[in-house]
Parts: structure tokens; sequence; C-alpha cells
């Protein structure tokens, strides 16, 4: 166990993003097709110290990978057979396997695809097609074609069953699941809207464009920017480095001028915090 470096601003750092991703709910509430269900994930008796290191410089989606062998290295009902196998054809890489898991509760061999996905509501006509990335270039409709029509077939592929077979697993034994974790944000003037398309446990803020930010009552509030890999942990107390409006809108401007949205922290006192996207694009 490494609790003798807990006092490491680094290690710090991995326990509160450990304990955002252990606390963070699953999005789908209906599996993806009748073959594809998903990852049963039970965190209920697990310590909330990860006992994988992670990288200090990788990008938030390899470092939630991080977190989930994590929660595997812990669990005592799953253990990890591999991960992030690369299927590679004539030395061109054709996809990857993210996680093959042995589930001792079922004795299954599983094949878990994981997603951690940050998705705002912008309205339309259908609910599910209205859920986008924060800087509008990713929405979950696609997130969720790809997963069905790409990322699941290659399970079935004439390399993978190879590459399976080399691992002694016979790929026609191996159940398919996904772990599709999320975030999502309401539109500020609609921010207790009820929504059906994805867990409603999933709803841990609101958005809006900086236009409605600057007309609204902000100005006396405090402020913060948290580095992408802490957009999965909830503020709290311990935070002291605040921004004042004026200096907030000065950072929000960067992120703005190259065309980002970044995820934002808002300090209403009395131990009062809320968490917010301001958009580039609208």
């Amino acid at each position: 166990m490494v609790l003798k470096h807990i006092f490491d601003s680094n290690f710090k750092s991995q326990y509160i993003q450990y304990k955002g991703f252990l606390n963070t709910s699953d999005l789908l509430i209906k599996p993806i097709s009748s073959s594809i269900s998903g990852f049963e994930m039970d965190v209920n008796e697990l310590s909330d110290i990860p006992l994988t290191e992670i990288p200090g410089n990788i990008v938030l989606g390899k470092r939630i990978e991080y977190l989930f062998h994590s929660y595997i290295e812990q669990s005592t009902r799953y253990e990890l057979i591999e991960k992030n196998i690369q299927v590679i054809r004539n030395k061109i890489t054709i996809g990857e396997l993210d996680f093959i898991l042995k589930d001792n509760e079922k004795n299954k061999v599983l094949h878990v695809e994981l997603v951690y996905k940050f998705y705002l509501f912008v309205g339309g006509k259908e609910e599910l097609s209205s859920w986008i990335g924060p800087n509008n270039n990713d929405s979950l409709v696609n997130k969720l074609g790809k997963l069905e029509t790409k990322q699941f077939p290659l399970l079935k592929n004439d390399r993978t069953i190879e590459i399976l077979r080399n691992l002694d697993l016979n790929v026609g034994e191996i159940v398919q699941q996904v772990c599709f974790l999320g975030n999502v944000f309401l539109p500020y003037h609609s921010k207790e809207m009820s929504i059906a398309s994805v867990n409603e446990d999933c709803v841990v803020g609101w958005w809006l464009n900086l236009k409605d930010f600057m007309r609204s009552d902000f100005d006396s509030s405090k402020f913060k920017l948290p580095k992408k890999k802490d957009w999965l942990v909830t503020p709290d107390d311990s935070i002291v480095d605040w921004l004042s409006f004026d200096e907030f809108i000065i950072e929000l401007n960067v992120f703005h001028e190259k065309k980002k949205s970044p995820l934002c922290w808002l300090d209403l006192g009395d131990g009062v915090y809320e968490r917010f996207f301001i958009v580039w694009w609208t």
C-alpha cells in the first residue's frame, strides 16, 4: 500500500482524482445492444487510495485508464488478464481492446471498453442526440455508434482472435461489456429540467456561453479553472487559490482564444460549490 506517500502532493492529487472516479455514475440507462451489457462496478467496499501510480504528464483519457486499473486491483470480483491490446496488421494499428478481465463471481472472461465523458445538453428534437462535448466536437450518439460499429466488432477480427489465442483465450466465450461513466451539464437557465436519455445521477452542473455569463450576477463570486486532470474532482473547502471575477475572466479568455471550453468551479460561500462550463462556440 502507498499510504507512506499520503503527504506527497502528487499522491494527494491522485487520491482525490481516484475518489472522483469512484463516485462517477454510469451514464447509460439501457444497453448499447442486446450483445453488449453494462459493466457492473461495485465500489462500496473499496479503499479510495489508488494502488497504481499515475504518470504526471498523461492526458485525461489515459489517466482514467490508470484509475480503472486501480479499481480492478482492489476488486475481489475482477482480475486483470490484459489491457490495451494493440491489434496490428502489416505494421498498421487497426484498433485496441481496452481491458480483458476475469469475472470471478460469474466465472466469465470479459472484454470491457472503458469510456469516461463530459457532455452538455444543447436541446433538440431528440434528447439522446442533444448531448455534445464541451468543445462541440464530440457527441454521445457518435460515441455510441463508434462503440457498436468499430470498437466491439474488433474482438471478432481474425488478427484479434490470433492474439487472444496466444493468451489461451477463446473469443467465442468472451462477454463484451462497456463501462460508460460520465458527468453531464444542463443549460444554466434550465438546470432543473428532467432528463430521460441518460442517468440523472450523472448531472453535476450547468453550462452557458460567455455573453450570458457576463449578464448574470456572478461578479462578487470566486472561481477556479481546475487542470483537466481534476475535472472529475468535486471542489471543497481545501481549495485556497480562488480567483476573483476579473481574474477569472482574464484566464477564461485565454481558453476561448484557443477555442477551448474549460470546466470551471464556483464558490457560492458557506461550503457550497458548483461545477460549470462556459463555452466558446455559441
